[in-house]
C-alpha cells in the first residue's frame, strides 16, 4: 500500500493462514476521523482451489462487516458478481462497489497483457467502499506486467456520517 499521507500497520485478517494471501489493512486520520483501507488479494476459483477461494472472501467479508467507521477494501477478489460468495460480500450492506455506484459496472478487468491477448472477459478487482464515501469517478487503467488491469476510484469522504 502506498498513500501520500501517512498510514499505520492494522494488520490482516488473513493472518495465521487464514487466507491464502496475505491481506493487509491499514488506518490513517483524515479529518479528524480513522479511515480503515483493506487490501485484498484471494485465491483464484480454479476447480483445485475453490474451497480456499470461498474461504477467503467469507474472512474478507466478515473483516469488513466486523470493521467500523470509513473503509475502503480494494484489490484482487478473483470475483464478479457471477460468483455468490461476492454478492454476499456485498449484500452485508456494509461496502458497495465503486464501478456500480457510478454506473460503471461492466468494466473487464482480467485478463491484461497476456502474451496471447484475449480481450479482458471478467470484473475480478475492486474497489469496495462504505457509505462514507462519496464515489467520484472509477477507471482501469493497464499495469504493464500485470494480467490484471489496475482499478482506481477517486473518493470523497462524507462530511456527515451515512444513514
Amino acid at each position: 500500500m502506498y498513500a501520500r499521507i501517512p498510514l499505520a500497520d492494522a494488520g490482516d485478517p488473513g493472518r495465521s493462514g487464514a487466507t491464502t494471501f496475505t491481506n493487509p489493512r491499514a488506518t490513517t486520520s483524515l479529518g479528524g476521523r480513522t479511515i480503515t483501507i483493506q487490501a485484498v488479494h484471494t485465491s483464484p476459483p480454479v476447480p483445485a482451489r475453490a474451497r480456499a477461494w470461498r474461504a477467503d472472501l467469507r474472512v474478507i467479508g466478515d473483516a469488513l462487516a466486523a470493521t467500523p467507521g470509513p473503509l475502503v477494501a480494494l484489490g484482487d477478489y478473483n470475483a464478479s458478481r457471477d460468483h455468490a460468495g461476492f454478492r454476499r460480500l456485498l449484500s452485508s450492506g456494509r461496502v458497495r462497489d465503486a464501478h456500480d455506484t457510478r454506473g460503471s459496472g461492466l468494466v473487464r478487468t482480467w485478463p491484461a497483457n497476456r502474451s496471447w491477448r484475449p480481450p479482458p472477459l471478467v470484473h475480478l478487482d475492486h474497489v469496495l467502499v462504505s457509505d462514507h464515501f462519496a464515489v467520484l469517478a472509477t477507471r482501469e487503467p493497464t499495469l504493464p506486467g500485470s494480467d490484471h488491469h489496475a482499478v482506481v476510484a477517486d473518493l470523497a469522504l462524507r462530511t456527515t456520517a451515512p444513514g
